[in-house]
């Protein structure tokens, strides 16, 4: 007996409210099985509710739920951890490699060729970019979103200590060109402008290691 769209919305509610499930590809997946279960039940006779709850305790209630959700989790949050070293290593294989090269050498060519004023403007805009990204990502992954993409947000917070770091640096070296800045830092910096423009191409190579982890396509296969 097939159930009907609000059957089918009953037992979604229990899910997400009961079995606090967050993510939409458990709630698909334990749907099919919530619904078969109380399919097989009322075909032997009994009512939706009293056939919806059996099927609810056969699933394991919410603790049963819950476990299936921290597996699906586990599993996804390593596909990422994975896929996200498999990125990063990707920069510097062939013929990638020879793309960040050629970028850092532009660079070496380019930037002393760049009034100091405005190198600091530029530097100071491609610091401030990483942290638009990070601001976007709280309120569209953590308030928004019900699907893996999700963990990728949250892995990037508690993982992304290094690019928080890189993106703190970068937001102070403009200071390095101002005059009450240390003496050895400004020398440093006024001589060697390429390289606190490429600590920042570093910063946004790592920003973008994590909007490529954002675009994979992570599944889990429930058994």
């Amino acid at each position: 007996m097939a159930l009907t769209p609000f059957q089918l919305k009953y037992l979604r509610f229990d899910l997400i409210g009961l079995g606090d499930i967050k993510y939409d590809d458990v709630v698909d997946e334990l749907l099919d099985h919530y619904a078969s279960l109380t399919e097989q039940k009322m075909a032997n006779g009994l009512a939706f509710e009293e056939a919806s709850k059996q099927a609810w305790a056969d699933l394991g209630a919410e603790k049963g739920v819950q476990n299936i959700q921290a597996s699906f989790v586990k599993a996804i949050k390593q596909q990422i951890k994975t896929q996200h070293i498999t990125i990063l290593k990707s920069y510097f294989r062939w013929p990638t490699l020879l793309t960040t090269v050629l970028v850092g050498l532009l660079a070496y060519v380019v930037v002393p060729l760049i009034p100091v004023k405005e190198l600091i403007l530029y530097t100071f805009f491609i610091s401030l970019i990483p942290y638009l990204f990070i601001l976007r990502g709280f309120y569209y992954g953590f308030h928004q979103q019900t699907d893996t993409g999700k963990l990728v947000w949250e892995y990037m917070f508690h993982k992304g200590g290094l690019a928080v770091t890189f993106i703190q640096l970068g937001m102070s070296l403009p200071n390095g060109f101002l005059e009450n800045a240390p003496e050895s830092t400004r020398t440093f910096l006024q001589t060697y402008p390429t390289v606190s423009v490429l600590i920042c191409l570093l910063v946004l190579l790592y920003t973008a290691s994590f909007i490529q982890l954002f675009q994979h396509q992570y599944k889990h296969k429930f058994v």
